[in-house]
């Protein structure tokens, strides 16, 4: 079975929030051949994912709005050559969701692309391996900027592409002073 995974948009949250999908669409179909279309910055994390697409297509910025049915003829960057048994369509489960309940969002957006995948993995956490060779870039970024070495970091990421899912930067801030003093 050819399946293929549509992600052409959103923000780097979602390339992420996407792998426990593609991991639940391999352990409920562990033989067939999964293409992943992504934006093409976020493609390589979806390549080192946790091995489950076989192939990472990068979407053009021209690619289909939300809401398009994914027609070959009238977007042909879907047309790989390959026949697709099924199409699994992560493009805007979590938008038609949360325009339903705007305001009132209270499932998690890994859910949604698993139950729109009808494919569950293992663990809704997704993985991520990092190299040892990133790390030691990562250091090298902090000490150029002047960052004292510490035991761990954690980065947080405080816009989303829709501003109107933005927390509070107070909101922030608060969250940045307990994972200081947690370390």
């Amino acid at each position: 079975m050819n399946i293929r995974v549509l992600r052409e948009s959103g923000g780097i949250g979602d390339a992420v929030r996407i792998l426990p999908a593609i991991a639940g669409l391999r352990r409920k179909h562990p033989t067939s051949v999964i293409h992943v279309f992504v934006p093409p910055e976020y493609s390589c994390l979806v390549e080192r994912g946790v091995g489950d697409a076989d192939r990472v297509i990068p979407t053009p910025p021209n690619r289909r709005p939300r809401l398009a049915p994914a027609d070959e003829a009238q977007f042909p960057y879907l047309n790989t050559g390959t026949r697709y048994d099924l199409t699994v369509d992560l493009y805007c489960p979590a938008f038609r969701h949360e325009a339903d309940v705007r305001g009132e969002v209270w499932n998690d957006r890994i859910e949604l692309f698993c139950a729109a995948a009808d494919a569950w993995p293992a663990s809704l956490t997704p993985h991520l391996p990092i190299t040892a060779e990133e790390r030691a870039a990562a250091r090298r970024l902090l000490e150029e900027r002047g960052i004292r070495r510490r035991r761990g970091w954690v980065a947080l990421q405080p816009f989303s592409t829709d501003p109107a899912r933005d927390w509070p930067r107070e909101s922030w801030r608060a969250l940045a002073g307990e994972l200081a003093r947690e370390e």
